[in-house]
């Protein structure tokens, strides 16, 4: 199976440049998102060849072609998503960032941060360019893991 991946950062801000490195992506299936890992099954996880510098008040995008081989999770994904083109998953990005200001020509130390993207859509056909940005979290774990407030739905009216 192979599916293509991009990456999107901004940069909203006008002080300063971010320079990301040694950045690694990971696609999980979670089936039970909204509440726990419980049943997760590791799709793909690969490292980007080079990192890149977003520079103020823009965004920089990279995409990727990934090719997923192991057996075990072929079949996983067979047997969940049985005649489906797509399923729901968690991208994890974990990256080191570091500020880079040019006026005084200062970078400051790097700093290693995970985002969890979700839910992010994984099909066979090509990449949608239409389809919104997902929002993404900064943290050790998925968001939901810290608490039902952050990952409830709204109330029913």
């Amino acid at each position: 199976m192979e599916f293509a991946v991009t990456l999107s950062a901004y940069n909203p801000s006008g002080r300063a440049d971010i320079n990301c490195t040694g950045i690694t992506l990971r696609v999980v299936d979670m089936p039970d998102l909204a509440r726990n890992t419980t049943g997760a099954m590791e799709v793909v996880r690969f490292p980007l060849p080079r990192g890149f510098l977003v520079r103020r008040r823009s965004s920089h995008a990279v995409r990727r072609w990934v090719r997923v081989t192991d057996a075990r999770v072929l079949a996983y994904l067979a047997s969940t998503y049985a005649g489906r083109t797509s399923f729901p998953a968690t991208v994890q990005v974990s990256v080191s960032v570091a500020s880079v200001t040019t006026v005084v020509k200062r970078t400051t130390n790097p700093k290693n941060v995970n985002h969890w993207c979700s839910v992010v859509t994984v099909g066979l056909d090509e990449p949608s360019t239409t389809a919104d940005a997902v929002r993404c979290w900064a943290g050790e774990e998925p968001p939901y893991l810290f608490g039902s407030v952050l990952s409830a739905p709204p109330p029913a009216s």
